[in-house]
């Protein structure tokens, strides 16, 4: 893959956490109190195993140090409660 910032090749390889779920959180919010938590607005990125944790695809540019992520998962709509 080329990088979509300086366009040059890109190395391919994954982002890895031992026992803990990788996620994404918008300030302000917490996780939770468990290392498989997200937090209520938070996106999960990859699989996480309770015995190995997690790990999700990423493509690095050692040319400008952009990581970019593969298959995270879109964040659901939220539903209108009115």
């Amino acid at each position: 893959m080329d990088c979509p910032y300086c366009h040059k090749p890109m190395e391919p390889g994954w982002i890895e956490a031992r026992c803990e779920r990788l996620s994404w959180t918008p300030y302000g919010e917490k996780k939770g109190p468990f290392r498989w938590s997200v937090s209520q607005n938070g996106v999960p990125l990859g699989e996480y195993y309770f015995f190995q944790g997690a790990k999700i695809p990423a493509d690095y540019c050692p040319h400008c140090g952009k990581i970019i992520l593969a298959g995270v998962p879109r964040r659901p709509e939220k539903k209108d409660t009115k």
